[in-house]
């Protein structure tokens, strides 16, 4: 995560509703990549993803940088199978971040249906502020910003409107407690 309020390597606790948002996307993918290899299929296996998690574990130093692991707790139905899908959803993921930034087909990486969750990811992004993706072979970082959440989000058919966190101020110059008013 990179910005000023990143910088002593701590993540305000608004943005991890944005991690376990994700985590929930990359599921809803990787379900999707599975029947997108597998056309006769109408569902995945029954515990398909029971078992399998994103977990944060750890915060690395330098800006925050939360570590992210996918843990296979209990492998039960076709685990290293399903892991493959879990990693090519995390694939898909960055790719259509990476798509947005540089004005390329975002519906290459992510079918529109799944565009949606976007608007769940990144919300508490301030101006400035970044959340990068960089799995090892990733020949960019995938850059995850206000400008980009709201490409993809837009990008979205099933989205007739984007959901923004603001701050909004104002001042009580009066309150009169007998009348309740104010």
């Amino acid at each position: 995560m990179v910005g000023s309020r990143f910088e002593e390597a701590a993540i305000p606790l608004e943005l991890l509703r944005d991690l376990a948002a994700m985590e929930v996307m990359i599921t809803e993918v990787a379900k999707w990549c599975y029947l997108k290899d597998h056309p006769n299929r109408k569902r995945t296996p029954k515990g398909f993803t029971d078992g399998i998690s994103l977990k944060l574990s750890g915060v690395g130093e330098g800006s925050a940088v939360p570590h992210l692991s996918l843990v296979i707790e209990e492998p039960k139905l076709f685990p290293s199978q399903a892991q493959v899908y879990f990693e090519m959803a995390r694939d898909h993921f960055t790719g259509a971040i990476n798509a947005a930034e540089y004005d390329e087909p975002i519906s290459h990486h992510i079918p529109d249906m799944y565009l949606a969750y976007f608007d769940r990811i990144g919300r508490g992004l301030r101006d400035g502020e970044a959340i990068e993706f960089a799995p090892q072979e990733a020949e960019r970082k995938a850059r995850l910003t206000k400008a980009i959440r709201r490409k993809l989000v837009l990008a979205s058919s099933q989205i007739d409107e984007l959901t923004e966190e603001v701050t909004l101020r104002g001042r009580i110059p009066e309150a009169d407690q007998d009348k309740m008013t104010f």
